[in-house]
Parts: structure tokens; sequence; C-alpha cells
């Protein structure tokens, strides 16, 4: 029994020794003041690892050491570093290894009868051999640990300061990394500056060089003018002599040479209008600015009939019987102060040979189905020029036939056969009117030249808001009013060009006003035509009219489905004119038309006739920010015959 104890003490204090290595400590200088004490004979124990020297830790120790090899002043260091963090350790466990160790043994004190001699005890004195078998093995397994707690230590220190050394390179790298990505960034912003700068010296370049041409051209026309003056100087000599040795032959100095007719001359104007002229006579009126010969049957105009014509400013031939034939001799080459010419409703398939001093022509109402790069030759005066109800079509027209016109502003295509916009449109052009033609698309490449265009009409055509190209307005610069009446339109057109004042989309099929449509619209609508169509309370959007609650002035919404008054109505600040007349409005909101914070209002006109309101039933301050009472229109409404005054 007393050998078993013994084992178990063996074994528990063995495994206290590895776990514990503070109590070991302390029970060394237990053992040591007890075998000072009486020098007891006990028989060693052996094993044959202890022979050997070597145990599991020395094995592990061995191979650590070869691990992680240290040399004998990082071990010193290592070592009091060590000693500093286990004195409390050693304190606290001394006493519970020795307490374990008797109560295993059965033993619930220390043998104090150690010191008395003539009591020796066989379980005694094996206890003693044993425990001082122990007291060695501990001792070498301490020095065992502590060389592996120094290895374990130092790995630990050194994990730290290489954990520490990657951290900060990392860190430096990471620095490294946004100082590249600024740099980079602030390289690039450099690069987009000087491509900037760049770009903007080329244009400048650019626009010098355009002023240069523009300049060069400016004084080549000038020399044209000042060539032309000294020729039309000439001419008028040669012509006053013509004229006087044409009076002198025929003895006659009436202002017709040929006919005594009843023309009337009223200052500078002669009228000679409907009296069936079949030529032109020859005049002699130097003082004659204006003459209208039309309505007449004219078909033979001669060089002749407009020598005596020389100060002549306007000639009207409309209503006559001219062809191409008439002007086979250039007869009103000669007029070269003439400025404004009107060949209107005759059977002209071509352009004639007219003087370079035209500026407005009109040419409605022929049969001209061609226009060619020699169509307006030399009219490089031309401001105004009409082709109304003509043969012209998509075909027809050369994409230069406008070329030679730099001052054109006027441009009237209205009532011919065009499915689109002709290519080539003078840059100078300011009106383009093209109603009454079968457009059905309008492209982006159409108006791309026209960034000084400012009215644009193309009523009555075929045009769907499909068939308009994305960016069809983008080039219009300076365009303020766009009428598109009389089309097939389902929704207001988007990407309206920026400076947009007047917009006409009257007769259409339009349902639908899309959010911010107006938004970008600088100063924005002044007017805005949305009659006859076919808007529901539905179409019109929370965010419909975004963007012209201040500049509007006139909203027309007449003529549609509304059951009732757009509650963004009340919204408008300055507008003058609204109908809403000819609808299906069914009643009014006490706060329908006027906001009680809208003060100064503007509301002159307001029509509400033709809907299914019951007057009498509308509250007395629905209108109270009309500026005129007699603006007001209620009368008649559908369905109901009372009339209030």
């Amino acid at each position: 029994m007393q050998v078993s104890n013994i084992l178990i003490v063996l074994i528990c204090l063995s495994g206290t020794v590895l776990g514990q290595e503070d109590s070991l400590r302390d029970m060394d200088g237990f053992m040591e003041n007890s075998v000072q004490t009486r020098d007891l004979e006990i028989a060693p124990i052996h094993s044959p690892a202890m022979e050997k020297g070597e145990t599991l830790l020395d094995t592990q120790s061995i191979e650590d050491r070869k691990e992680h090899p240290q040399t004998d002043e990082e071990n010193e260091d290592k070592e009091a570093v060590r000693r500093r963090r286990s004195a409390w350790g050693m304190r606290k466990h001394a006493a519970t290894v020795e307490g374990i160790a008797y109560r295993i043994a059965g033993l619930g004190r220390p043998l104090f009868g150690w010191r008395k001699r003539g009591k020796p005890a066989e379980g005694t004195s094996a206890l003693m051999a044993a425990l001082k078998e122990l007291h060695a093995e501990k001792r070498r397994l301490m020095d065992q640990g502590k060389a592996y707690d120094y290895d374990d230590d130092d790995d630990d220190d050194e994990d730290d300061e290489e954990e520490e050394e990657d951290d900060e390179e990392e860190e430096e790298e990471r620095e490294e990394k946004e100082d590249d990505k600024e740099e980079e960034e602030e390289k690039a912003k450099e690069e987009e500056e000087e491509k900037e700068e760049e770009r903007e010296e080329k244009e400048e370049k650019k626009e010098e060089e355009e002023e240069r041409k523009e300049k060069v051209e400016e004084e080549k026309e000038e020399k044209e003018e000042e060539k032309e003056e000294k020729e039309e100087e000439k001419e008028e000599e040669e012509l006053e002599k013509a004229i006087e040795a044409l009076i002198n032959q025929t003895g006659n100095h009436s202002i017709f040479i040929e006919f005594h007719l009843d023309c009337q001359i009223i200052g500078e104007v002669m009228n000679c209008r409907n009296m069936e002229l079949r030529e032109l006579p020859v005049f002699t009126a130097p003082e004659v600015i204006v003459l209208n010969v039309s309505g007449n049957n004219i078909r033979i105009i001669t060089p002749q009939s407009t020598y005596g014509l020389p100060n002549l400013d306007t000639l009207d031939l409309s209503q006559n019987e001219l062809d191409d034939d008439s002007f086979s001799q250039d007869p009103l080459y000669n007029l070269t102060r003439l400025k404004k010419l009107i060949l209107d409703s005759n059977q002209i398939t071509r352009i004639p040979a007219l003087p370079p001093s035209l500026e407005e022509l009109r040419l409605n109402k022929n049969k001209i189905s061609t226009l060619t790069p020699h169509s307006f030759k030399g009219l490089k005066n031309l401001i105004d020029l009409q082709l109304k109800e003509n043969n012209l079509h998509d075909g027809s027209v050369s994409p230069l036939a406008f070329k030679s016109l730099k001052r054109l502003l006027n441009l009237q295509l209205s009532n011919n056969h065009f499915a689109s916009l002709p290519l080539g449109l003078p840059p100078s052009i300011q009106v383009l009117r093209m109603n009454g033609n079968g457009i059905v698309e309008v492209t982006e490449d159409a108006l791309r030249c026209c960034t000084r265009l400012r009215v644009l009409e193309l009523t009555h055509n075929h045009l769907h808001q499909q068939r308009i190209a994305l960016h069809a307005w983008t080039w219009l610069k300076s365009l303020e009013d766009l009428n598109l009446s009389h089309n097939r339109l389902t929704s207001v057109p988007t990407y309206l060009p920026r400076p947009l004042r007047n917009l006409t989309l009257q007769h259409n099929d339009i349902s639908h006003i899309p959010s911010f449509v107006f938004r970008h619209l600088q100063p924005g609508l002044h007017s805005l035509c949305l009659s006859h169509n076919a808007l529901s309370d539905g179409g019109i959007e929370q965010f419909s009219f975004v963007g012209t609650y201040r500049p509007l002035t006139k909203l027309l919404l007449d003529n549609n489905r509304l059951q009732e008054i757009p509650r963004c109505i009340r919204q408008f600040k300055n507008l003058q004119e609204l109908r809403l007349n000819d609808n299906k409005i069914r009643r009014v909101r006490q706060w329908g038309v006027c906001h009680p914070r809208n003060t100064g209002t503007t509301l002159a006109s307001l029509h509400l006739e033709n809907n299914l309101l019951e007057v009498k039933k509308i509250p007395q301050n629905a209108f109270s920010c009309l500026t005129d009472v007699h603006g007001l229109v209620l009368y008649p409404q559908q369905g109901h015959t009372e009339y209030n005054q």
C-alpha cells in the first residue's frame, strides 16, 4: 500500500512539474532543508531513461535548440526576463504543490518526525528516496523547461517583431501606392489641362484664321462692289444716252413710248394692273421706283422695255403668262438697282437670269421642279427667297443649290413635295417655313448648319415623334419659335432647343406631356399652345410643366379631354392667358386656379366655356387672382341653359 502511494505521488508530482514549474521550485527549497536535517539512507530508484539522462522533454528541447539556435548573450538576457516574469507564479504555486503531494501520499501534514533519530521507518525511507529522486528529476526538467520556454519566448518575440516589420512594410507599400496613385491622378489632370489648353489654342487659331479669311473676303467683296458700282455708272450713262436717242427718234416725250394707257402714277409708284397687256411696254420714267404690272397677260419682255426705268427698285410681274422663254434675252439684267422682284403665279419652270442687286425674290405658284448649283448664281445679296407651291421634292434640290446665297435670311418652301428637310441649307438662314409638304422625318444632319435659325415652321405635315431624330434640334442654338401644328405627334417632343420661347403643337394627337420636358429651356417658354389634342387628366404629370412656372405667359389647353383643372395651374407666377374651354371639366376647386400665396398674379384672361360646369357651385374666391373681371368667360356650358352675366 505504501509503495502504491509512493508511485501515485511520483506520477502526480511529475505532471505537476511539467505543468507547474514554479511549484517545483518551491518544493525544491523544502526538500533541501529536509535532506540537510538528516542524512537518510534511501535506495535510489533509477529508470533506464534516467540513467541515460534523457527524457521526453530533453529530446524535444534538443530538437528545439537545433531549430532555434541561440547565442549565450541572448540566452542570458532572455533568462533575466523570464525570471522577472515568473516571480509571482513561484510564490503562488509553491504551497499548492507541497499540499497536493502530502495528501496523495496519505499524510495530512509534513513529516516533522524525519528529524528525530531512533524512529526509522521503512515506508518513510522509501518515500524520502522517491522524493529525492523526484527532486533531482525536477531540477533537470526545470532546466530543460527553461530552455524550451526561452526558445518559445524568443520565437514569440521574433514573430512579434517580424509581424510588426511586416505591418510597417505593408503600411509603407500602401502609402507608396497611394502616393503613386495621387501622382498619376495629378499627371492625368495636368495632361487634361494641357490638352484643353491645346484645344483652346487651336480654336483660337482657327477663329483667327476664319477672321482673317472673312477680312480677305470682305476686302474682295468691297473691291467687287466698287467695280460693280463703276459698271453700273457706266451702264446708267449708256442707258441715258439710249433713252435720249430713242426719244429723239420717236419725238414722243410721254411716259409710254408705244402705248398710251391709263396707268396710275402716284409719286414714285406706277400702277398698271389688269390692263390686258400682252407684253411689257417700253417705259420712260426715270423717277419711278415701284412698277406694278400684275394681272395682265404678259408673255414677252425685251431689254428695251426697262431702259427707261434706271431707278426701279420694285417690279411686280405676278399673275401673268410668263414662262422660261420670256427671259431668254435676260431682259431684267439691266435693272441694276432692282431689289424686289415678284414673279408669283406664272408658268416658270427654272430660275431665270436676274440682276445681282436683288434682295427679295418671289416665285410662288409656278412650276419650278429643279434647283441646280447654278440656279442662284450671282445673287449674293438675296435675303428673302419664296418658292411656295411649286413642284420641288427631295431629289430635285441639289445640296449645292443654296451655296451662293450667303446672306439669305428667309426661305419659304411650303406646299411642295418634300418628305424630309433638304440638305445644304445656308448657314445664314433665320426663318425656314416648310408647311404643307409630306415631311415624315427630321434627321440630325438636316439642320446641322442652321445655327442662326430663329423660326421653324413644319405645320401640316406627317411628323411623328418617333421619326424625329433624338438630337435633331441640338444644333439650333438660336431657335425661339417652333411650330409643329397639324402633324401626327402623340407626345410633346423631347430634347427641344434650349433657347425656345414659343412652342405650338395644336391639332395633333398628343395625350402625354413627359415630366421635366421643359426644364432645360433657358430663359424658358413664353407661349405653349396645346389646343385640339387628346390630353386627359392622366396625361399631365406632376412635373410636366417644371421649368415654365415663371416664364410662361400663355397656355392653351382648350379642346382636349380634361375632366378637371390641372393642379399645376395655380403654380404659374406670370400667366396672362389661360384657355381651358371645350373640355369635360365638371368642377372648379377652391384654389384650383388661384393659389392663396401666389400674390402679384398677372392672369387677365381665363376661358372655361363649353365644359360641364355648374357655375352656381363654383367657390366665390376661385378666380380671385384675375386682374380683369371681363377676362373671365364661363358661358355657355354643355348641358346647362342658364346664363348669368
